[in-house]
């Protein structure tokens, strides 16, 4: 059987901690936690109620995380496989999680890899309006998904 809920040390967790420090009863190895305890009571036993009705019904608890927003780059490059030759190249710029800018896209078939690095190098240049020094990831994808060759 649980223990039964003592009264005065309920009462005296609401008083402010000087008030309750002139108790005549205040012992300082078990009334700070005692109170913090009689605080905090009817919420965690709310709580716990809570998770074992979710737990007897069987639904499942959404969490929510916050993610940050963060300032990205992102380098497309259209070809079929990663040894395939590059048929277009794209930039994107988000700044906050918003596509802020898109810059491109270039057709760069028949392009030699020197070239590639001059086109990137140029629309890197271009970032940097932006406060990007480089390319934070790269993104491939089929020649089929850019907007040069699509019907």
């Amino acid at each position: 059987m649980a223990r039964p809920r003592n009264e005065k040390c309920a009462a005296c967790a609401w008083l402010s901690a000087e008030e309750a420090r002139e108790q005549s009863c205040w012992d300082d190895h078990q009334c700070h936690q005692r109170r913090s305890y009689y605080r905090h009571r009817d919420q965690r036993r709310l709580e716990k109620r809570h998770r074992y009705r979710a737990a007897q019904q069987g639904v499942v608890e959404q969490l929510t995380v916050e993610v940050p927003k963060a300032d990205a780059a992102l380098l497309v490059v259209y070809r079929e496989t990663a040894q395939s030759p590059v048929c277009a190249l794209e930039g994107r710029l988000f700044l906050a999680g918003e596509l802020r800018a898109v810059i491109g896209p270039f057709s760069t078939l028949g392009y030699t890899p020197r070239r590639l690095e001059l086109l990137t190098a140029a629309m890197l240049e271009q970032a940097q309006r932006y406060g990007f020094r480089q390319f934070t990831n790269q993104i491939n994808r089929s020649p089929s998904e850019c907007p040069i060759f699509a019907p």
